[in-house]
């Protein structure tokens, strides 16, 4: 979906991951520093394993730049990094995730975790972004925050419906 995306979008430098639960609360003022910009989940989610932190190292010739993941909902992708995920031969992309996952469990489960280690193993950097934030990490104003599910469950207002489209299929292609 996001090289889709990314395809739909010519001239574009980046992506943001505009998921359900992530309210814009401003214009971007502060772009990442990396290839991958997400939250500073250091605080509430475990490492990617040793395991896969020293396969990402093999594969790319430089320690990981982040042994987090971090790219939830908010997080900002190089379109210039998604382009190098090769999604072309299905069956080496599928073979390249599980064998990923076997070292960590979360890669093929979490799009976040798959996402950063796909990154990382082609020597992209992923780090924490300063214009997003969960919770109150970082402190201050930032363009993006993460996980406000207060509208979840709620119905749209009359006036609202027309802005939304049901989903687009993609079965028979």
């Amino acid at each position: 979906r996001l090289q889709r995306a990314a395809s739909n979008a010519p001239g574009a430098e980046f992506l943001v991951l505009l998921e359900d639960d992530v309210r814009v609360d401003g214009a971007i003022t502060r772009w990442p520093t990396s290839d991958a910009g997400g939250v500073e989940d250091f605080r509430w989610t475990a490492p990617m394993s040793d395991e896969l932190l020293a396969e990402l190292e093999r594969r790319s010739g430089a320690k990981p730049s982040y042994e987090h993941y971090g790219l939830c909902g908010g997080a900002i992708v190089a379109v210039a990094a998604l382009a190098e995920i090769r999604l072309d031969d299905a069956e080496a992309f599928a073979e390249e995730v599980a064998a990923l996952g076997r070292l960590d469990d979360r890669v093929g489960r979490w799009n976040d975790v798959t996402l950063a280690a796909l990154l990382m193993a082609r020597g992209r950097t992923v780090a924490p972004w300063a214009d997003l934030k969960q919770g109150a990490h970082p402190p201050g104003k930032t363009a993006m925050t993460h996980n406000d599910k207060r509208w979840y469950g709620k119905p749209l207002a009359e006036d609202e419906r027309g802005m939304c489209a049901p989903p687009v299929s993609n079965a028979g292609g």
